[in-house]
């Protein structure tokens, strides 16, 4: 049983550090609302400390900051669930007197799935672990005398709703269960029903004033704090059968035990295993036993022994394959690919961000992400329409309701990068009040306030960052540089900003068709504007405009016309049936050859039919903007 407890967690282990990564957790990409945040100081403790359930809060936000570390994160995770795993096994055996292997499991299976899904239920982990090691402090501490025990019950109630506020109740409901199904004493379980609530509201409403929620159901799967994250929601099953599987699992094996009772006769029948015989014969068995009879009985002991092994690995594949099933058909590969773009996104892994999203289905928000690699990695121009593109995908101006949150996370640093400075604040302060007081939203709203001089109020945001546990350090330093130059003159990235910036900026509902112009209005050397403008124009079909704008080729550094544009300004030529003005630039021999290859299968070979030619033009040239503006979808195959 050690043996199989030893490799479950391991591969339990292995499979959060490696196939879930908890660090994309850790980062949240806007899609896991109720991560909490961790600071250090007398202050943050004190807040959690001063009503039910609080302190296992602190507890949970403390550990959960290790997800930045996967390993730790996954260690973290692996220990919560053996202590869970140990627990469930101690009750069942103390309640019952024998051990039930497959309940034990339940629980760590559970959590396999919900992080499987990327839901962040450590917290509620937590306050289970607390209801169960209450009651296996219950079973040990309760005496013959009922008073007694009454006592044990009512001080060890209050402790674990001071503690873990709701797992408290999962702690009553397993005494209840033990004093009536087990104990048979049907008073002591009525009694603990009607004391629970009453010292709930004690302590939750008169002590700490914290309301009904408060006090009943922090932690439970039916309090308002599970309906008003979106991505609670999926898991409401797995919360509740992890609160009552164990009481569930006891009350069927009292009855069941009630019922073999009551079919079995009296006395029941001898056991007669060889183990037992083997233990029980003695030498004098043996002695009065003839040859053949000894022979016998061993080849019976090694059978019942070989048996055994088989039934252990029986046993065991069927607990891997079960949690196998569970991690497989839970698995949320979508959710996962969009915590790691956004993961690798915030570590600048432009080329890293490229090759994943290489050949995968289109979604609007790793899109989004795709083309800020292919800007930094100065490949947009070039490389766009070997990935899926949508226009609203740029600065995502339209994204479906369940993203929303997402879109907010993930514009921020597109804003900024930008110049476009108040609206990068705008979505920062959205996310400060959906996600809270994340390090990467301190962190930014503190540059955007230094950006625009705002001294006192970037203290305060760094203040309070210098408080995290792996970004403190540089919080700290910035606050440094504050106290030294408070105008931010010799900060690179301030400067930066400062000269990109928009004064008077047209708000966050802008159309992308108006934020762009007024960046270059602002700072016709900027770059980015300029290449997510013609991106604009190129998804968007405005072929006039794409030529208008060849003269902003001078401002920059470009050797010739990249290949997107030349394709776009050929097609403009060949519909417009005039020449642009190229401003001293000539279009490459290879585009007018591709330009010309492109048409002459569509045009000619296939006489403009779009299905039949596309196998061919999909197969060489699907990454152009030829087969984008002819078919209207890119990233097709080559």
């Amino acid at each position: 049983m050690a043996l199989r407890g030893t490799l479950f967690f391991f591969l339990f282990y292995v499979y959060l550090w490696v196939g879930v990564d908890l660090r994309l957790m850790y980062q949240g990409g806007g899609m896991i609302e109720n991560f909490p945040c961790f600071f250090r100081g007398w202050g943050f403790f004190l807040e959690h400390v001063s009503y039910p359930g609080g302190f296992a809060e602190y507890i949970s936000s403390f550990l959960s900051q290790l997800f930045y570390v996967g390993w730790a994160g996954a260690a973290v995770v692996t220990v919560q669930a053996w202590l869970i795993f140990f627990c469930v096994d101690w009750i069942v055996k103390a309640m019952t007197g024998r051990r039930v292997g497959w309940v034990r499991f339940i629980p760590a299976i559970l959590m396999l799935i919900l992080y499987s899904q990327y839901a962040y239920q450590f917290t509620t982990a937590t306050a289970v672990l607390a209801g169960l090691v209450f009651t296996c402090v219950y079973l040990k501490a309760r005496t013959a005398s009922e008073a007694v025990n009454l006592v044990i019950f009512s001080v060890l109630f209050a402790v674990t709703d001071y503690i873990a506020g709701g797992g408290c109740l999962l702690f009553a409901l397993l005494c209840v269960i033990y004093e009536v199904f087990f104990r048979y004493r049907w008073r002591s379980g009525l009694l603990y029903l009607l004391l629970a609530p009453a010292i709930l509201y004690i302590e939750g409403i008169w002590v700490f004033g914290v309301g009904i929620d408060g006090a009943f159901s922090r932690f439970l799967p039916f309090s308002w704090r599970m309906f008003i994250y979106e991505g609670r929601k999926p898991v409401f099953l797995e919360v509740y059968v992890l609160y009552l599987f164990l009481p569930a699992a006891l009350v069927v094996l009292s009855l069941w035990e009630l019922l073999v009772r009551r079919l079995c006769r009296p006395g029941g029948e001898a056991d007669i295993s060889p183990e037992r015989d083997l233990s029980e014969g003695g030498e004098k068995a043996e002695g009065k036993m003839s040859g053949k009879l000894l022979r016998c009985r061993s080849r019976m002991v090694s059978w019942y022994r070989g048996a055994s092994v088989l039934k252990w690995f029986a046993g065991t594949l069927v607990l891997l394959a079960v949690s196998a099933g569970g991690v497989f058909y839970s698995f949320n590969g979508e959710t996962r690919s969009l915590l790691l773009v956004d993961y690798l996104a915030r570590r600048q892994e432009w080329p890293e961000v490229l090759e994943f999203a290489r050949g995968r289905p289109h979604r609007f928000l790793i899109n989004h992400t795709v083309n800020r690699a292919l800007y930094h990695t100065g490949r947009l121009a070039y490389d766009m329409f070997a990935y899926p593109q949508h226009p609203n995908t740029l600065l995502l101006t339209s994204s479906a309701p369940a993203y929303k949150f997402c879109a907010q996370w993930m514009t921020f640093d597109t804003y900024l990068e930008l110049g476009y400075v108040n609206v990068a604040e705008h979505e920062l302060v959205q996310c400060l009040e959906t996600f809270g007081e994340r390090p990467v939203v301190l962190d930014r709203l503190a540059l955007v306030n230094m950006v625009k001089g705002n001294t006192g109020t970037a203290r305060i945001y760094l203040g309070a960052l210098s408080k995290t546990l792996f970004d403190g350090a540089r919080a700290k330093g910035r606050l440094e540089e504050i106290a030294a130059e408070p105008g931010f003159s010799s900060d690179e990235q301030v400067r930066r900003l400062r000269s990109l910036m928009v004064e008077n900026d047209r708000g966050f509902e802008s159309a992308v068709a108006n934020i762009l112009p007024d960046l270059l209005a602002a700072n016709r050397k900027n770059r980015m504007a300029f290449e997510y403008l013609m991106a604009h124009y190129l998804l968007t079909g405005q072929l006039d405009k794409v030529a208008e704008n060849i003269y902003r080729l001078d401002d920059f550094d470009y050797a010739g016309i990249p290949r997107l544009y030349e394709e776009a300004i050929l097609l403009y030529e060949t519909v417009k049936k005039k020449e642009a003005d190229l401003h001293g630039r000539q279009i490459s021999g290879d585009t007018r050859f591709r330009f010309g290859d492109f048409f002459r299968i569509y045009a000619r070979k296939y006489r403009s039919n779009k299905k039949a030619a596309f196998n061919e033009l999909a197969g060489g040239y699907g990454d152009s903007y030829l087969f984008y503006y002819i078919y209207g979808f890119s990233g097709a195959k080559r």
